[in-house]
């Protein structure tokens, strides 16, 4: 079973990582935004991925270049997280805003994150969920994948707690 979930549109630029950041999770990421890409595995750290999901994740490795970021599990059962970023303005994140706003203007979604946001879940057999939360905002377009046992809600919860932190650092 599959739904979604969609709202508004894309912005514009973004300030460094905010201060609460650690040191060198600011920094990698301040000279990736000043060169046009994001730092994926400097934007989320694995204790926070932790407390968010309820499973310990091994810390991120990047995935197929800088902005995607693979935080994996030791047990297929527990959920795992893959973050991928594309800053404001960058090729991607035009193709990518202009497909969330256009199933925002589609009319299917309700708001709650970002200026437009895309939630799809997908259920494989009774052990395995998937959910993936795309949003677009004044920052760029972030994307969170999980993939794990929790239900739905649970899934979602957490994608959107983890993109508001990813979208603060920006």
């Amino acid at each position: 079973m599959a739904a979604s979930w969609v709202s508004g549109g894309c912005g514009e630029s973004s300030p460094p990582p905010s201060s609460s950041a650690p040191a060198a999770a600011r920094s990698a990421a301040t000279t990736s935004i000043a060169a046009g890409t994001a730092d994926a595995c400097a934007l989320l750290t694995a204790a926070k991925i932790a407390e968010v999901v309820g499973n310990p994740v091994k810390p991120g490795q990047p995935n197929a270049g800088p902005e995607v970021c693979k935080w994996r599990t030791e047990q297929s059962s527990e959920t795992d997280v893959l973050l991928t970023v594309r800053l404001k303005d960058s090729l991607r994140e035009k193709v990518l805003c202009g497909d969330v706003r256009k199933a925002a203007a589609a009319g299917s979604g309700t708001g709650g994150i970002g200026e437009a946001a895309r939630w799809v879940f997908s259920r494989t057999g009774t052990l395995f969920n998937s959910g993936e939360l795309e949003v677009c905002d004044a920052k760029g377009y972030v994307n969170v994948s999980l993939n794990g046992q929790l239900d739905e809600a649970t899934l979602k919860a957490a994608a959107m707690k983890l993109a508001r932190e990813v979208l603060s650092r920006l």
